[in-house]
């Protein structure tokens, strides 16, 4: 029988991971397409949003504060109610934020996308 032995540099790589993600919000995400989209900021080198931060009374997906930017995920579970979401949209934009919506499968399929949206 073969014994394999656990490779040597495991626990450097664990504990590197585990120091990347400790600073991630990812605690505050709603969803798992906010946490990705975090760990993919974060992946690239971009800025790092703050996830779900009360706005002009509304909870906002991803937003950077410094540049009054938000970027919504609109996925089938969080936004059901597309009236509704415009309406904070507009409540956002009146207090000086610029929105950009963005469907959640372009965080996993097109990655590109939500990176070109990060300020």
């Amino acid at each position: 029988m073969l014994a394999l032995a656990a490779p040597r540099n495991r626990p450097a790589r664990l504990g590197a991971l585990a120091s990347r993600y400790a600073r991630l919000p990812i605690a505050r995400a709603r969803s798992d397409a906010e946490a990705y989209a975090a760990a993919l900021i974060d992946a690239a080198g971009r800025t790092v949003p703050e996830l779900n931060v009360r706005i002009a009374g509304h909870r906002a997906d991803l937003s950077w504060r410094n540049a009054r930017h938000i970027v919504e995920l609109d996925g089938p579970d969080f936004h059901q109610f597309p009236d509704h979401d415009l309406a904070i949209q507009r409540r956002w934009e009146c207090a000086g934020w610029t929105v950009d919506r963005l469907p959640t499968g372009d965080v996993y399929d097109r990655p590109g996308r939500l990176l070109a949206l990060v300020p």
